[in-house]
């Protein structure tokens, strides 16, 4: 794989993802839906702690707990970016323009990994103040918590945004791969608690 053709093709699905306003829109619902969240757990870890319950934890943490939710928003971001092309056909000229699907598979897992990843770093770093402020003493935080929480959700949007696209490339419709990663994050969670 040549690298001056990857980034060109990389350059050319970053127009495409940045050019269909439903992929944008669901970036923006999903930081909207975030920091909305993330206020409302600030607010009930507050509530509870004033009534006797240890709800004591870093705001960061608070708002890295919203991705439960919030993940589904980037799933279907990142599936919508392959099955997009073939559900409207324009997969046939996708491919004449780079046929060498390894070069255009991996133009999309690269842009989906960059943005995904920034998008969960800066998505916590504005959660965290109205978190932070709604939780008051029960959100306190050191900057390591920060630095730990931002990686880690960028770390783990970027990875879910690669199976997603995994998934999408291999049903080729969008329904599927948000089903299984539904199916997966939930079934993982049961499993690993």
């Amino acid at each position: 794989m040549s690298a001056p053709a990857l980034m060109a093709a990389t350059r050319a699905e970053t127009t495409k993802f940045f050019g269909l306003r439903s992929l944008t829109g669901l970036f923006l619902a999903e930081f909207v839906a975030t920091i909305a969240l993330s206020w409302v757990l600030g607010i009930s870890a507050k509530a509870s702690g004033d009534n006797g319950f240890d709800t004591a934890m870093p705001a960061p943490l608070l708002a890295f707990a919203t991705l439960q939710f919030g993940q589904l928003f980037f799933a279907a971001a990142s599936a919508l970016h392959i099955t997009n092309e073939y559900s409207s056909g324009t997969i046939a000229s996708s491919l004449q323009a780079v046929p060498r699907r390894g070069i255009f598979l991996g133009a999309k897992a690269l842009l989906l990994f960059i943005v995904n990843f920034l998008a969960g770093v800066v998505m916590i770093l504005l959660a965290t103040i109205p978190t932070a402020l709604s939780a008051g003493e029960y959100g306190t935080f050191s900057f390591p918590d920060m630095v730990s929480a931002a990686l880690g959700a960028g770390t783990y949007l970027a990875l879910l945004s690669l199976m997603v696209l995994g998934l999408g490339w291999l049903c080729r419709n969008s329904a599927g791969p948000s089903s299984v990663q539904s199916c997966w994050s939930s079934g993982c969670r049961r499993f690993c608690s």
